[in-house]
């Protein structure tokens, strides 16, 4: 600004204008950036310009972001329901087999068989996601073998509609002998377990930085993006 108060731009000299509004100046650029599409110095003058706009880090969408995508709080409402479900028919197959804390199971360890005693179950390792393959949280039992020598890290076993599209259980060397009650059974299934809520962070990882968030591409296949935000 000049000293009677009158704006001046440092570019063209003109008056009533600065240099990031200078219509000389956009010109040239917008000449030089016709001539080679590449030019460093009109990309970025025309990048300091424009604002960028907000992207979602869940489903890549413009225009918005991860706490307010509609992507998003409908693939939360799916999850919850596949959970469900999915619980439902677990539970189911785990009354019957009688596979809970106490149950003494049998392992494969090279030629020996090792017995040992369930002495724990992760519940809330336990989601749909077992249902796709997913392995992160495969591990669901814990077991002390009979001499206490050791403790031992189990998947789910192989049971009917629990592993569907394809996909089995990668436990091969695990053996029930000895099952439970089903009373015993269902003392065990913690409250509110068959209604999945509890699921969504275990899903989408909401509490981790930004880099380690569930995005719509890890769950494609049971939850595909509905389009949203398509133009």
């Amino acid at each position: 600004m000049s000293w009677n108060g009158t704006v001046r731009c440092t570019y063209c000299h003109g008056q009533r204008h600065n240099r990031r509004t200078c219509p000389e100046l956009h010109r040239q650029m917008s000449a030089r950036l016709e001539d080679n599409p590449d030019d460093v110095y009109a990309n970025h003058h025309f990048n300091k310009r424009t604002k960028k706009k907000k992207k979602c880090s869940y489903c890549d969408g413009y225009g918005h972001t991860r706490p307010t995508c509609k992507e998003l709080e409908h693939a939360k409402k799916v999850a919850v329901e596949k959970c469900s479900k999915w619980r439902h028919k677990l539970v189911k197959n785990l009354r019957t087999m009688g596979l809970g804390v106490g149950a003494l199971v049998q392992y494969k360890n090279w030629s020996a068989e090792i017995v040992g005693v369930v002495t724990e179950v992760r519940w809330y390792n336990l989601t749909h996601l077992h249902e796709y393959g997913s392995s992160e949280y495969g591990f669901v039992f814990t077991s002390m073998d009979l001499d206490r020598s050791n403790t031992r890290q189990s998947f789910l076993p192989q049971m009917e509609n629990v592993y569907e599209n394809n996909y089995s259980s990668p436990n091969t060397n695990f053996k029930l002998i000895s099952p439970i009650s089903a009373e015993s059974f269902d003392k065990q299934v913690p409250e509110n377990f068959l209604l999945g809520e509890d699921c969504i962070e275990l899903v989408f990882q909401e509490n981790e930085v930004p880099k380690y968030k569930t995005t719509w591409h890890e769950i494609s296949d049971w939850c595909p993006k509905q389009g949203f935000y398509n133009e």
